[in-house]
């Protein structure tokens, strides 16, 4: 592998950890308790698991459309609309299973990370955001969401407790 692509994968893995130890520590006393609310949406820890279950998957079939020449997402794509749909997609989803689901999308990440052509790190899609973003930095993006969403839910627990 690459020095680049040990350097993504390493971006991924020390991410990966930081959320990591956050996220499987919440339990069945944490599901319902907030962590943060904005005008379209509030969100309990468990809301967390749930968008970031869906965003990541979600991220890499952006990523798989690009390596084909294709648009990573639609013209008419609404971020807020998304993550609140995709959220509610998975309420009948219990916690361990969005863990579960996290865990399998890190696995999947990493191992599209090593399918892909170092070359084809540079090429280009519009990220949900709504800014263009190489591949290289949609597995960036990825992980520090991961991370950074862990450590807001972490703050807001810390904060209740």
């Amino acid at each position: 592998m690459s020095d680049r692509k040990n350097a993504i994968r390493k971006h991924i893995e020390e991410r990966h950890a930081a959320a990591w130890a956050i996220l499987s520590r919440l339990g069945p006393d944490d599901w319902g308790r907030p962590v943060y609310s904005t005008e379209s949406a509030h969100w309990s820890a468990r809301d967390v698991l749930a968008h970031l279950a869906d965003a990541e998957r979600g991220q890499a079939a952006q990523m798989k459309r690009i390596l084909a020449g294709g648009h990573s997402l639609p013209p008419d794509f609404d971020l807020d609309r998304w993550n609140r749909r995709s959220v509610e997609r998975r309420t009948a989803q219990s916690g361990p299973e969005l863990l579960a689901d996290i865990a399998a999308s890190y696995a999947d990440l990493l191992a599209l990370l090593d399918a892909i052509p170092e070359a084809d790190l540079d090429k280009t899609g519009r990220h949900p955001r709504g800014d263009d973003l190489s591949l290289e930095g949609y597995f960036r993006r990825i992980s520090d969401h991961r991370a950074t969403h862990a450590a807001e839910t972490a703050q807001a627990l810390a904060g209740g407790r």
